[in-house]
């Protein structure tokens, strides 16, 4: 009886490693920036209404022309993930695990910001510092 049931760990931990803990330290991020610049709680409600709001309208908008750009601009990964599986029987959805691969590899890290033409970054971390005798004179 217990060969009969299939468990498959890897795709358990695909699921939390690959989508869910990056999606929630994303989301956790962007609220934790909207309340903390606000200082209201409002704020961050209405912050994950429209991250709500965004992610319907993404998946809605997803046309076979544009998928390769809206999977590359939806910060969830959602419309990679469709973009992978989209061709799939309900076999291999039952039984393959999705592959870190295309654009799903290079969805989160560019939704982040982690890319090589990041410009963001103060290269100089010394240049705005003021010298306590400096800024008496």
């Amino acid at each position: 009886m217990l060969s009969a049931i299939a468990f498959r760990i890897d795709a358990y931990w695909f699921a939390t490693w690959a989508i869910a803990i990056p999606n929630i330290l994303l989301i956790g991020t962007l609220v934790f920036l909207v309340t903390t610049l606000t200082r209201s709680l409002l704020a961050s409600y209405v912050v994950l209404i429209l991250i709500l709001v965004l992610q319907a309208t993404v998946s809605a908008l997803v046309d076979p022309e544009d998928i390769a750009l809206l999977s590359l601009l939806n910060p969830f990964g959602q419309v990679a993930i469709s973009e992978i599986t989209r061709y799939w029987t309900p076999f291999e959805m039952n039984e393959q695990v999705m592959p870190m691969a295309g654009s799903l590899l290079y969805n989160h890290p560019v939704s982040v910001g982690i890319d090589p033409f990041n410009k963001m970054i103060d290269r100089n971390p010394d240049d705005n510092v003021t010298r306590v005798s400096e800024a008496e004179e």
